[in-house]
């Protein structure tokens, strides 16, 4: 890896889906707020948890929190508020509520303390673009969610535009290669996040290797070790290990408070 310096991107990983993107001082947080209830995904390790919620270096400050979707791996509406509570933020990008109690509890309380946020309803397939502020322009589209179980649930990436380089955040992303397509016309990326059964699955590689053509693939929501019950540790590990003909370096993210830099 390239070390980090004035031009270079460090991701940060918090736990699952959980990281901090940053670029030139512009730091982005993605599904990085949740609690351990109601799924069985790692969260973020409790000496990890007090850095991050006191804003502290390599976590903040975070000019942005943003979900990718609102399944309680990636998003906790009391701890988005705990963590608001202390760390002002240029504006929250998150879908619409719906059924969501914990999302309308934020809402309601960010209404109240009139914190900037941009709730995002867009169809299946829809995008746009947003500029929450100087140094960050986002491009939200809706995938919906992978698998038949969760297939009604919207499911935004995210692409992360940080003063010149574009990140894609994909979440829990379906295979839906027009949304893709129609989102990143004429963008380049410098790295892609994905999990690890969206690279694996036919559908998804030909989405990285003819739409997005990724300087870097990231693999993430990846367990730690103790909390694997979906064995998802070695199929990232596999997988990486045999991208060689990927036509892009292919990393994990997989342990809590890693970082990747690269230019």
């Amino acid at each position: 890896m390239e070390d980090l310096n004035a031009n270079g991107v460090r991701v940060t990983l918090l736990a699952t889906a959980g990281v901090v993107v940053e670029y030139e001082g512009t730091r982005v947080m993605v599904d990085g707020l949740f609690k351990k209830d109601g799924h069985p995904f790692s969260v973020v390790p409790d000496e990890l948890r007090k850095d991050l919620m006191a804003g502290r270096t390599p976590f903040g400050p975070v000019d942005c929190l943003m979900f990718t979707h609102l399944h309680p791996d990636h998003f906790d509406g009391q701890e988005t508020i705990a963590y608001l509570e202390s760390n002002p933020v240029k504006n929250v990008f998150l879908p619409a509520c719906v059924s969501s109690e914990g999302c309308k509890r934020l809402i309601k309380w960010m209404d109240a303390h009139a914190v900037p946020y941009t709730p995002l309803e867009l169809p299946a397939g829809g995008h746009a673009r947003f500029s929450p502020g100087e140094g960050v322009e986002v491009t939200a589209f809706n995938t919906m969610h992978m698998g038949k179980r969760y297939g009604h649930v919207d499911n935004y990436c995210l692409l992360l535009g940080m003063n010149g380089r574009t990140l894609l955040i994909t979440g829990d992303a379906d295979y839906d290669s027009e949304a893709f397509a129609r989102a990143l016309r004429g963008r380049e990326i410098c790295a892609a996040l994905v999990n690890p059964l969206f690279y694996q699955d036919r559908r998804g590689r030909a989405i990285l290797d003819t739409v997005v053509r990724p300087e870097k693939t990231l693999l993430y929501h990846v367990p730690f070790a103790g909390d694997d019950a979906f064995m998802l540790r070695p199929v990232a590990k596999r997988l990486t290990e045999r991208a060689g003909d990927a036509g892009y370096e292919v990393l994990a993210l997989t342990e809590p408070g890693q970082q990747l830099f690269f230019l």
